[in-house]
């Protein structure tokens, strides 16, 4: 059950809660508007008339100059024609005197009281006056006026339509609001749900998506990506924890059973040296795979961006060479080192095992009189970047081989082994691809049987300090 205190908080209150608030706001303003607007209107429709009026009024007194019974008439008949909204007039003759007026005038104004350049506001009253010698018709004043309690009375109808719709949409606007909130937020709603049911032995469960391609779609296909990586990445951690624990099974049996050989009866010397010679190479290869494994382990995912130092590829594999050309040489295979200068922006102590661990597997897997190619220097197909060639004359690798090279704990067909044995522990190149990826290199193997072997490995070309 949801507490209150939560449902408060929760994202659709809060878009309903401003919704809503800001809807009122606007539909106010905008009624005080129409409102602000309808009363203007009704004013200046109110000046024309008494201003027309006015002139009429002072047309009239000019024809029927010498009646004031017809101009007394006629200022009657007008009153009573508007009465309903309290409609009055004057004539006021050159010395301020009122010549004549209808009873339902509220007040005298006396000359210099009104302004001739438009209506003006006396109390209840909007009143206008006109000048009939700007008109040609001698000196005096017209007067008209009107009440605007009418006005009055249609604002007050209007202010109370005014209430009720805003009155409305404050009953309606919080409630389509959280419905529309409800059909917004609905697929958090499936994500949260989604997201509860996961376990991290469990990822099968998948976000569906509303087809409306917006942004919510949008998430729920990053999070989908986001699980199908997460299952691909459990699913290798699952699979290299099995290898991982198979591969130190066997250098665990060995040593276990030769200290129990040793420890079964007595044995010369010679024996013991034999037994514990097998147990120190056991440890060794057990100690050099678990050092492989923490490497890995620390590598995982990892992007190396500290600024380090130029280092020169091309001294760097020189040193290389010579510290495997004794091993060539044992082995009756020929080094051809092309060393060109060229620097490159990664650590030392993450440069040599790549170095090592190609050179390495390119001896190891030569026949006897084959030649080794090793090449540093600018890569021809972008001057961006330094390139790195290692090429045997081996057997080759079969093309279903060559795509599981970098797989952690594979090796290549007995064959290619000259002893007849499986050699390494699967890891080399692994390690070598973390490496080189964490440093925004990239490494290729391209190779065919009976033709030989090429590793080709890019760095960014780093600029060379002093």
């Amino acid at each position: 059950m949801v507490s209150t205190d939560s449902w408060f908080r929760s994202l659709r209150f809060r878009l309903t809660f401003w919704n809503s608030l800001v809807l009122l706001i606007l539909v106010g303003l905008t009624l005080l508007g129409l409102r602000a607007g309808m009363s203007l209107a009704l004013e200046h429709e109110l000046d024309l008339l008494i201003k027309e009026d006015a002139r009429e009024t002072a047309m009239f007194w000019e024809r029927f100059h010498a009646t004031p019974e017809a101009i007394t008439e006629e200022l009657r008949r007008k009153s009573l024609s508007h009465e309903e909204r309290g409609w009055f007039g004057q004539i006021i003759g050159p010395k301020g005197e009122v010549l004549f007026r209808t009873p339902s005038t509220p007040i005298s104004f006396p000359q210099g009281a009104l302004d001739s350049n438009g209506p003006v506001s006396f109390g209840r009253f909007r009143v206008v006056e006109v000048s009939t010698e700007k008109l040609g018709l001698g000196v005096g004043r017209v007067v008209v006026g009107s009440s605007i309690d009418f006005i009055q009375s249609d604002m007050d109808q209007f202010d109370d339509l005014i209430l009720v719709a805003w009155l409305l949409m404050v009953i309606i606007a919080p409630g389509t609001g959280y419905w529309l909130a409800g059909r917004a937020t609905r697929p958090i709603g499936e994500i949260l749900r989604t997201a509860e049911k996961l376990q991290p032995g469990r990822l099968s469960e998948r976000l569906s998506l509303s087809g409306a391609g917006d942004e919510l779609d949008k998430l729920c296909l990053v999070i989908n990506s986001l699980l199908d990586r997460l299952t691909t990445y459990f699913e290798r951690q699952k699979t290299f924890l099995a290898n991982a624990a198979h591969e130190l099974r066997s250098p665990m049996a060995a040593i276990r059973a030769g200290v129990e050989v040793a420890l079964h009866r007595d044995r010369t010397a010679p024996e013991y040296r034999e037994i514990l010679e097998d147990t120190a190479e056991e440890c060794a290869g057990l100690s050099m795979l678990v050092n492989q494994l923490l490497l890995l382990a620390e590598m995982e995912g990892k992007l190396w961006n500290e600024v380090t130092p130029p280092v020169r590829l091309d001294d760097l594999a020189r040193q290389t060479i010579s510290m495997f050309q004794g091993v060539a040489e044992q082995n009756q295979i020929q080094l051809v080192p092309n060393l060109l200068p060229v620097s490159i922006g990664v650590n030392i102590h993450h440069l040599r095992p790549i170095l090592n661990n190609l050179l390495d597997n390119a001896l190891k897997y030569s026949n006897p009189g084959a030649t080794v190619f090793f090449h540093v220097g600018v890569d021809p197909n972008g001057s961006d970047s330094a390139l790195l060639s290692i090429q045997d004359t081996g057997p080759g690798i079969s093309p279903d081989e060559l795509s599981k090279l970098f797989d952690r704990f594979y090796r290549t067909d007995i064959a290619r082994s000259k002893d007849g044995n499986r050699t390494g522990t699967g890891l080399g190149l692994s390690i070598c691809k973390s490496l080189v990826e964490g440093h925004k290199g990239t490494i290729t193997i391209e190779s065919a049987l009976g033709k030989g072997t090429l590793v080709l490995v890019r760095f960014p070309i780093a600029t060379e300090v002093g």
